[in-house]
């Protein structure tokens, strides 16, 4: 009878505890995290695989996390299903934004300013300013219109077929 008072309280016990800590000064782990880990000297070391390896999971969870070690290398997670994984990278360069020392560029596709399905490599709805000087339809809201220069067409709200080009041009 004492065995299985004992086993009842060891598995009472371990029910309890729905958290885990790691760490070397005893800290309870933090309300809102299931597994808290603190180290001021070491880090946190996620699973490493190859990118067949990383396919190969069988229905990984949403939110997995693992570290590519070969092809386009660093932190992926399955943002997912895991009947349907979409593995994404992490950080710099995991876009299709990639950065070079201070530059910025976009490699693939078009970027749309204004519009989400841009049909051209830089597609802007509404005017651009390019070194102080706009490049749109002016003032107005007209489509067929075409205003470059300082404040050109900026007057115009109904007038259509316009093209002004320079500062002020039909103010």
């Amino acid at each position: 009878m004492k065995k299985i008072g004992l086993l009842l309280l060891l598995l009472i016990s371990l029910n309890a505890q729905s958290q885990i800590a790691i760490n070397s000064d005893g800290s309870v782990p933090d309300n809102s995290a299931m597994l808290d880990v603190k180290a001021t000297d070491k880090g946190f070391l996620v699973p490493r695989m190859t990118q067949d390896q990383k396919t190969a999971i069988s229905n990984p969870a949403t939110g997995l996390i693992i570290y590519q070690t070969d092809g386009s290398t660093g932190l992926y997670y399955n943002a997912g299903t895991a009947a349907v994984p979409d593995w994404i990278k992490v950080g710099s360069g995991s876009g299709q934004w990639t950065s070079n020392g201070s530059n910025l560029y976009y490699s693939a596709g078009n970027v749309g300013i204004g519009t989400n399905a841009p049909s051209a490599l830089l597609e802007v709805n509404g005017d651009a300013k390019f070194n102080g000087l706009t490049i749109g339809r002016g003032g107005g809201s007209i489509i067929t219109n075409t205003a470059t220069g300082y404040g050109a067409l900026s007057s115009n709200v109904t007038g259509d077929n316009n093209i002004a080009i320079g500062i002020s041009a039909t103010h």
